[in-house]
């Protein structure tokens, strides 16, 4: 009993040391439990059969990311244990000296250790359980699922997931914790506090060397990712740009401390202003002894900002897309590849096959031909364009090989009407292209550009622009159109046949919707018969529920990952902040005794914790600038839309963790050095 209220006692005296501690573990376990309990919200939802596969993915998906997050916290949780522990040293070695057994003060140190668990857990869980409420509405809003049959949720099972996997880390923190205390000498206890980290001053010279190394690798990784990135082709070397950015930002921090000294050190007149030689001390101290740790942390607050920017980009780009790219109810598409089909339109076997086409309106219909010798490929219509382009031997063979498709330009403009799109027309010897792949226009333009003329039906056209021009033939959840030609409705189309035909209708009563979608119609049109080609189903309905599902998910496992990234950090530069707070009280007491007054000194704590949590933000947001170009373009076949939207969503996330962290730290640390006699 002695024991317990001695615990007591120490958590209510260490409560300053203990505040980011509890912020950090209480934080961690709601998250944890938020992100875990999506599955019991999810069962709550009425949602289509689609969406409910997507949603199965997504909580597995998640229960897999949970154990790399708990390995975060983890180590999370024993880096802060191990601070802690160093903080009350000498307090462990007075206690030896009053003749307590190592054996009781383990027994002390876990009774600690216990109630700060048990108080966090207990905490995190009801913080964890009412935000999950939130959690609930932003997941059905995503999914636009029927929330009539809401109700208040508690997951027992992300309950008991969140206890164990929280027992486990906290076994972990106990264990090393008593080893620590066991192993301990009374000397080295009771000079702890005497004891700090090494600072070396760097040789300034060296510290330039270093720099200019540093923006060399990061500069060059950059271009690479960015201007150069179609250099880039095996995996290997973008282990390489990555390994240059690891490694330079490593240099940056081993640099900037010494760098930062040599630069403000030459302005006499700002440096011996105030306090300001004092700061400038204490950073170059802190920053040389945070390099690995500085860099981890940047390096983490990179992977956030671009793992954050790119998920809402997906989400914002793939939202916009499908009001743009499903513009009508349903489209069938019949291939007839190289065969001769009796049937070489989409109404015709819907005819045969009995389906009630009365229950469509607007309907329009078109058909794509090629050449029957199988002589109309992107080798003949990019002219020389593809030699000029630096392409993997097996990638130039397929674009050579490519079978092109032409469309009378009046069947095309019935369809785009009918999509609300823009509607062309063509001399009697001209053509066009169409087509939204970003990649395929960047290569079609590169063709357009060679003049080509092409030889149809015994007749040589031109290109009437010398850029492709933006449209597509059936719903899609992004541009997918890879590209077709436009020609006159006179062409002669005696030596091509049918390649595909287009079927574009809306829905004319709202049981059309549940008869295209079921499973009766999907076999009847996907039965096989020799008779006709393939037929696939693109409805505006299937596409928006496996496109809302995935972005969803993406959501999801972003601001997951992206949150727990962020509370790390911060945590630990908290923590270490905080540490030489203590470390550094003698500092400021001597400050006091020459005169300095308290707001001069608070002014040079706040410019020092600035800087030190500023720093990793500021070149990670410098590497995040070129990271988000290389996501954005890997990204670029989604339509890639909505970048500063989805950095102010990142910036305001990040300024919601990270200065919550940079506030709480500010205020124990003045705590720590504030005169106790005031």
């Amino acid at each position: 009993m002695m024991l317990f209220k001695l615990s007591i006692q120490n958590l209510r005296k260490s409560l300053k040391d203990y505040t980011i501690y509890f912020a950090t573990l209480i934080i961690g376990v709601a998250i944890f439990y938020v992100f875990n309990s999506m599955e019991k919200q999810t069962i709550m939802m009425k949602t289509s059969s689609a969406t409910y596969g997507v949603i199965k993915l997504m909580n597995s998906t998640m229960a897999a990311i949970s154990v790399f997050v708990a390995f975060v916290l983890g180590c999370l949780i024993v880096y802060a244990s191990n601070f802690l522990m160093k903080r009350r040293k000498k307090e462990f070695g007075i206690y030896m000296l009053l003749g307590m057994e190592k054996g009781r003060i383990a027994r002390i140190i876990m009774t600690e250790t216990i109630i700060i668990g048990l108080v966090s857990l207990v905490l995190g869980l009801t913080v964890g359980i009412i935000a999950s409420q939130g959690m609930s509405i932003l997941v059905a809003k995503l999914f636009e699922a029927d929330m009539t049959k809401y109700q208040f949720v508690v997951s027992y099972s992300a309950i008991g997931k969140t206890v164990i996997y929280f027992v486990i880390m906290y076994l972990v923190v106990l264990v090393l914790d008593t080893f620590v205390v066991g192993k301990a000498k009374l000397i080295d206890l009771l000079h702890a506090a005497k004891k700090t980290e090494k600072n070396t001053a760097k040789n300034p010279v060296l510290c330039v060397v270093v720099f200019l190394i540093a923006a060399v690798l990061l500069g060059t990784a950059y271009y690479q990712v960015t201007a150069g990135a179609e250099d880039i082709t095996t995996e290997k070397q973008i282990l390489i740009q990555i390994g240059k950015g690891v490694i330079g930002t490593f240099l940056v921090f081993w640099s900037v401390s010494g760098l930062l000294f040599t630069i403000v050190s030459k302005n006499k007149k700002f440096y011996y202003r105030g306090l300001n030689s004092f700061t400038i001390r204490e950073l170059e101290g802190r920053i040389n002894t945070t390099v690995f740790s500085g860099s981890i942390i940047c390096l983490m607050l990179f992977i956030t900002i671009c793992v954050l920017s790119s998920a809402t980009t997906m989400r914002k780009t793939i939202n916009d897309n499908l009001k743009e790219m499903t513009p009508v109810d349903l489209n069938l598409i019949m291939y007839m590849y190289d065969k001769y089909y009796d049937y070489t339109d989409v109404s015709s076997v819907l005819n045969e096959l009995g389906v009630d086409t009365g229950r469509f309106k607007d309907i329009q219909e078109i058909t794509a031909y090629t050449a029957k010798d199988g002589g109309f490929t992107m080798g003949k219509t990019m002219g020389m364009a593809l030699d000029k382009m630096a392409l993997d031997s097996q990638i130039r063979d397929y674009y050579e090989n490519y079978t092109e498709s032409l469309i009378k330009v009046s069947d095309y403009n019935k369809m785009a009407e009918l999509y609300g799109l823009k509607t062309y027309s063509l001399e009697d010897d001209e053509y066009m292209i169409v087509a939204n792949f970003g990649t395929m226009v960047d290569m079609r333009n590169a063709g357009l550009k060679e003049n080509v003329t092409l030889d149809i039906g015994g007749k040589e056209y031109h290109a009437k622009y010398q850029e492709c021009q933006s449209g597509f033939l059936y719903n899609a959840s992004n541009n997918v159109e890879f590209g077709f030609f436009l020609v006159p409705d006179d062409v002669n189309l005696e030596d091509y046949k049918p390649m595909t035909s287009y079927y574009a209708a809306n829905y004319a009563s709202d049981s059309a919707s549940s008869y295209i979608e079921s499973d009766s119609f999907k076999k009847m049109i996907h039965a096989q018969d020799e008779r006709w080609g393939p037929i696939s189903i693109y409805s505006r309905q299937s596409i928006r529920e496996s496109s809302i599902g995935l972005t969803a998910m993406i959501i999801f496992i972003g601001i997951y990952l992206g949150i727990i990234f962020m509370i790390a950090s911060a945590a630990i530069l908290a923590l270490k902040e905080l540490s030489e707070a203590v470390d550094n009280k003698e500092k400021y007491a001597v400050l006091r005794r020459i005169g300095v007054d308290e707001k001069q000194m608070y002014h040079s704590l706040f410019v020092q914790s600035l800087v030190f949590f500023g720093m990793p933000l500021v070149l990670a947001c410098i590497h995040s600038i070129f990271g988000i170009q290389t996501c954005n373009m890997i990204l670029e076949q989604f339509g890639n839309t909505g970048l500063l939207y989805s950095i102010l969503v990142t910036a305001g996330m990040i300024l919601l963790v990270y200065g919550m962290y940079f506030i709480i730290t500010y205020s124990c640390s003045k705590k720590i050095i504030k005169d106790r006699r005031n």
